[in-house]
């Protein structure tokens, strides 16, 4: 495998480590994180695309190597500082604790909806 594929398999992957990583901190509705997911993704290709073509048009090809490095560096702290900053958040009482997500409590609303089979359900 060269380095490129293992680029590609790496990055393919960081999706699904993100997604799941805002979903366990997110403080209210996970249907708006998981919009929230793709909408950063989307405005980081666009505004990639716009950086590099200026970039090139501008100083040259080199600049946007460099400035994808600066970039990394930023995400990389970014990365390594989040756990510590959502323990401070979490300890001065602004942030909830992560929940945790179970596949049985899927099941349940399903079941508590009408259940797998259709059959209606009566609660209360």
């Amino acid at each position: 495998m060269d380095h490129t594929s293992a680029a590609a398999l790496s990055l393919s992957a960081l999706s699904t480590v993100l997604a799941v990583r805002i979903l366990e901190v997110a403080p209210g509705s996970t249907d708006l994180a998981s919009a929230g997911v793709s909408t950063a993704f989307n405005v980081g290709i666009t505004a990639g695309a716009l950086i590099g073509g200026l970039l090139v048009a501008g100083p040259g090809l080199r600049s946007p190597v460099l400035v994808g490095a600066l970039i990394s560096v930023a995400a990389l702290a970014a990365t390594v500082a989040e756990p510590l900053l959502a323990t401070s958040r979490r300890a001065s009482g602004l942030t909830p604790a992560p929940r945790t997500f179970s596949r049985r409590a899927g099941l349940d609303r399903v079941e508590a909806a009408g259940g797998p089979s259709g059959a209606a359900v009566r609660q209360g």
